[in-house]
């Protein structure tokens, strides 16, 4: 209870039926309600959109909202093209939802884009920002090793297939053991583990020459504040698109 509100709430009184706009209140981060609390409507804001692919002001029930969630939704897409997971949010509520975009925008570029819009969101750990290029490239399998790392190379591998190539077993699996390319593909030792056919079959597909103009347009379409979000017009005039008739 806040030192605001004089007393504590007992079962049977109830809170005031108005709170003057703007009024605040100190219980909160507390394990008490005050009655300023009690008083205030229950905030309605629109909550469309398919799950794992919601812009931060949905999730956070922001009443004000435009088409840059579309633009937010389309950056969704774009990381799920580049980083070869799909879906790459998926959680069961919308708290949850958020966590996971913290994980890759970061904790405090969250909290200083929700300010933006009106709302405050707290988060118990620090969370940086994950390079996009870095994230995509190591979860599709293409990221290289940097000078003086120690990568094991396939033929290093005691999970080798017949064909020469190398597909992860259980860790503590003293035999070859071969899996189906899904769980292959979802491995997260695929980075020293690629098979070459798979491989080639990516550098085949382009994906092994992706520009920093997507990486670019991924960060401005995945931008956390809706303000500064790039539109969908300013996309379309974007430099990856500059050869596009």
């Amino acid at each position: 209870m806040s030192r605001a509100s004089g007393r504590a709430l007992s079962g049977s009184q109830k809170p005031a039926k108005a709170v003057q706009p703007g009024l605040t209140c100190d219980c909160f981060l507390t394990d008490r309600v005050c009655n300023v609390c009690m008083s205030r409507k229950q905030q309605v804001a629109p909550r469309a959109g398919t799950p794992g692919f919601r812009a931060p002001e949905v999730l956070t029930k922001c009443p004000d909202q435009g088409t840059a969630i579309d633009v937010w939704s389309a950056g969704v897409i774009l990381l799920s093209l580049l980083s070869g997971r799909y879906p790459f949010f998926k959680a069961g509520d919308d708290l949850t939802a958020l966590a996971q975009i913290m994980t890759v925008r970061g904790s405090r570029e969250t909290i200083r884009a929700a300010k933006t819009f009106g709302k405050a969101v707290v988060c118990s750990q620090a969370l940086p920002p994950q390079d996009l290029r870095t994230l995509c490239e190591t979860l599709r399998g293409r990221r290289r090793a940097s000078p003086g790392e120690d990568v094991p190379s396939a033929l290093a591998c005691r999970n080798r297939s017949p064909d020469g190539g190398s597909i992860c077993g259980p860790a503590d699996s003293a035999e070859p053991t071969l899996q189906n390319q899904e769980s292959f593909s979802n491995c997260e030792r695929t980075v020293c583990l690629m098979k070459p056919a798979l491989e080639a079959e990516e550098e085949e597909q382009g994906w092994d020459r992706v520009p920093d103009e997507a990486y670019h347009l991924l960060d401005r379409l995945l931008d956390l504040n809706p303000n500064s979000r790039i539109s969908a017009a300013e996309a379309l005039q974007h430099p990856l698109f500059k050869d596009l008739s």
